[in-house]
């Protein structure tokens, strides 16, 4: 219930749980950040992608566009999850190597946006 009401935007919010509960497992569209859900996210303040990996964690959870899901599999990896690539995905952008600049913006998006 804490994630609708994080999804709702509820002010005096008190931290989100970090387990997906019932309504939660019952209502998501994609599978955790990490894979099947079988670990936890490894360091939940790690910033990846301008966000939190806790914070990803959540979006996934609130999530209701499945053609997105392959993205929060992509960022659980970089948050350090034990992920597999997904079959969708495009793989790191420099082929694993980190971005030469991660701020530069190519047709509107930063290079580290289109890292995935």
């Amino acid at each position: 219930y804490s994630d609708v009401a994080h999804g709702c935007a509820c002010p005096e919010l008190s931290d989100v749980e970090s387990e997906c509960g019932t309504l939660c497992q019952q209502r998501r569209t994609c599978n955790p950040i990490c894979q099947g859900g079988k670990s936890e996210v490894p360091d939940p303040d790690r910033v990846v992608r301008q966000e939190t990996c806790q914070a990803w964690e959540l979006h996934s959870r609130l999530e209701v566009h499945e053609v997105v899901c392959p993205f929060y599999n992509m960022a659980g990896a970089q948050c350090g999850c034990e992920n597999e690539p997904s079959p969708d995905a495009c793989g790191p952008l420099c082929g694993g190597a980190s971005l030469p600049d991660p701020k530069k913006e190519v047709y509107g998006q930063t290079c580290e946006s289109w890292d995935f």
